[in-house]
This record gives C-alpha cells, structure tokens and sequence, in this order.
C-alpha cells in the first residue's frame, strides 16, 4: 500500500537520511519552529482610542438571565413561528411553558 503525504526521509546536514526516528525528530523540528506562538504581531496603534461600553453595560452582559426575560423575549415571538427545525412553534412553547421553561431558560 503506497500513502499520500508520506515522509521517507529528511536532509540532516548534507546527508540524506532514512531512519524513522530521524525523520519524526526532524519533522517535528521543522514544525516547531514554524509554528510557534508569537505575542508580538508587529501592529502598533500609538495612542488610537478605542470606544468602549460603560461599565453597567459590560457587567449586565455577563449577568444572569432571568427567567421573565426569557418570558417575555418568548411571548414577543410570532406564535406560529419555528425556533428550530425540529417544528415546535412558539404556540407549542408557551402552551406549555410551566412544563418547558427551565430547559429553555
């Protein structure tokens, strides 16, 4: 069985070299040095000043959703309107909401 994409042997030095273990140290040499990470993207912005939300904005971002937010969000949805390809409508939500309503909060 031939592979594609196979490596049967590197040049170390001047030489050629077949051995297994050679080539695996090699190629991962080869890739380590390529693709090593890297903090310094060589972009400087000087002093631009980037707009930025205030403070109470970004807290209420990460805050917990409620459940009458949720609620509500739901109840603002045309009701024969599918969520998801899986065909329960929003009717079939809030019909049923007492029963659904902490999975989908």
């Amino acid at each position: 069985m031939t592979l594609r994409n196979e490596v049967k042997e590197v040049e170390v030095g001047n030489m050629w070299c077949e051995d297994l273990e050679v080539v695996r140290k090699e190629a991962k040499k080869l890739f380590e040095e390529r693709f090593q990470a890297s903090h310094d993207f060589g972009v400087s912005l000087g002093f631009v000043a980037f707009k930025s939300l205030p403070v109470e904005v970004s807290l209420s971002m990460i805050a917990d959703v409620m459940e009458e937010e949720v609620k509500d969000a739901v109840w603002q949805c045309e009701g024969l309107k599918s969520p998801c390809p899986n065909g329960y409508n929003f009717n079939f939500i809030k019909f049923n909401w007492d029963t659904l309503k902490q999975d989908i909060v």
